[in-house]
């Protein structure tokens, strides 16, 4: 399972796309906020097999990074 193949392109698509601090603040909440993607894959881990919980975890952490890194850059 590799989170980051399918979130991190979509977001740096929609964050090309972004031109004002108001739909910036909007892709923030939908990718970092509390029902965003990196919520919505942290609580999953409850269903990852428990050998491949803590790569699965780091893979959404270095995700997280990733993603606050280039928001906070634009």
């Amino acid at each position: 399972m590799t989170p980051t193949r399918d979130i991190l392109p979509a977001f740096e698509q929609d964050l090309a796309a972004t031109t004002t601090l108001d739909t910036l603040e909007q892709l923030h909440i939908a990718y970092l906020g509390r029902n965003g993607h990196i919520n919505r894959l942290l609580q999953a881990i409850k269903d990852v097999p428990e050998a491949s919980r803590r790569s699965y975890g780091s893979e959404v952490n270095e995700l997280k990074n990733e993603i606050t890194a280039q928001i906070d850059a634009h």
